[in-house]
């Protein structure tokens, strides 16, 4: 059970109620819309619609696929009353809007809403133990009070709350860090160079979602990440860059992959294009970091390495000699790869290339003559 997880009968059982077999008997009726007594997924995304639930589709997924203790694609009966006392969010979230009035989901979703102080914000974002509910509120009230800082104090703010919010980002659970890298999305894009200082702190946790194997978390951490790099613009120490390099040396391939198209974007970028033109230090960080991408164990961190090193000669890019120069630095076993990868050899070597000699043809020819 993870910290602040709790199953819908245990938060009955703290109000002092229960569910009847009767009650659960018509809910799971009402939900079986063609009465063969089993739900399958159409039949549960309805009923959550009807209940005007705005869920996305993945929510409704894993709430469905956490209930199919079989895997057959199917909730039975046993299935549906075993539900109250799975410790999951998403399922927890669907008997609460399926049991809860009108009145009480509007409730539910102005409490979510509510505002509350930075003080509160510390406080709970820096408890591990706190429900998920109480920290998403937070993570959104986080957000909002940072609206009306000068950069001065945004510093400050985000100094002091780093590590909590960085705990949010490293969490198992969904709910929690989907909601923490929507925020940050939206302060990157908001904020953008004030939050270059931070991102050596928040890359690495952001690199603890990626390499989650719950798709939701993995998901979300790559998503943040290319908003990071496509808002923050790199500064004079190429902070940026040097953080994303640094992620290239991690032990996950899926980290080092995702550091890969991070790079990528920084190259396409007006800042990265420009500094790469006029700074020998910052071309010379990036030669270093793809030459050694080029050896990378992981089959799609390679790949994403040579396509920002092809990237490079592009017209839209026009590197063309920093290109040839990070080439000339391979060996040959690696130059030979990036050729591979690269669609403009691949046409160039199709043209040189020699028609087969098809003997049936030439004999068949030969007859007729």
């Amino acid at each position: 059970m993870e910290a602040g997880d709790v199953t819908y009968a245990e938060e009955l059982a703290e109000k002092g109620k229960e569910l009847s077999i009767k009650d659960l008997k018509a809910c799971f009726q009402k939900v079986d819309a063609n009465g063969d007594n089993v739900i399958n997924f159409a039949e549960f995304c309805m009923a959550i619609e009807e209940l005007g639930v705005e869920w996305e589709l993945h929510v409704a997924k894993a709430a469905f696929k956490k209930m199919d203790e079989n895997k057959n694609k199917e909730i039975d009966w046993y299935e549906f009353t075993h539900g109250i006392h799975i410790v999951n969010p998403n399922v927890s979230a669907f008997w609460h809007n399926i049991f809860s009035t009108e009145e009480e989901r509007k409730k539910a979703v102005e409490d979510m809403n509510e505002i509350v102080s930075m003080e509160t914000v510390y406080q709970v974002l820096a408890d591990s133990k706190s429900k998920w509910t109480t920290r998403n509120k937070c993570l959104r009230s986080f957000y909002h009070h940072l609206q009306n800082v000068n950069e001065s104090e945004f510093h400050e703010i985000f100094t002091k709350i780093t590590d909590s919010y960085c705990c949010q980002l490293e969490e198992r659970q969904s709910v929690v860090v989907k909601e923490a890298c929507e925020q940050l999305s939206k302060i990157a894009e908001e904020r953008k160079i004030w939050l270059l200082p931070h991102l050596v702190r928040l890359y690495p946790s952001l690199y603890a979602a990626i390499r989650m194997k719950i798709n939701v978390i993995n998901e979300a951490g790559i998503a943040c990440g290319f908003d990071l790099v496509r808002n923050v613009p790199d500064n004079d120490e190429n902070l940026l860059l040097t953080t994303l390099s640094k992620g290239t040396d991690t032990r996950h391939d899926k980290v080092r992959a995702a550091c890969y198209e991070y790079i990528k974007v920084i190259i396409e970028s007006a800042t990265g294009k420009e500094k790469l033109k006029n700074e020998e230090s910052y071309a010379e960080l990036l030669k270093i970091t793809l030459v050694k991408g080029c050896s990378d164990k992981g089959a799609a961190a390679r790949q994403n390495c040579f396509k920002a090193i092809i990237l490079l000669k592009s017209k839209e890019v026009g590197l063309t000699d920093l290109y040839q120069n990070i080439f000339d630095s391979c060996s040959k076993q690696q130059k030979r790869s990036i050729e591979r990868a690269d669609p403009s050899a691949k046409k160039k070597r199709a043209k040189r290339k020699r028609p087969r000699f098809n003997r049936n043809k030439f004999m068949k020819k030969k007859n007729e003559e």
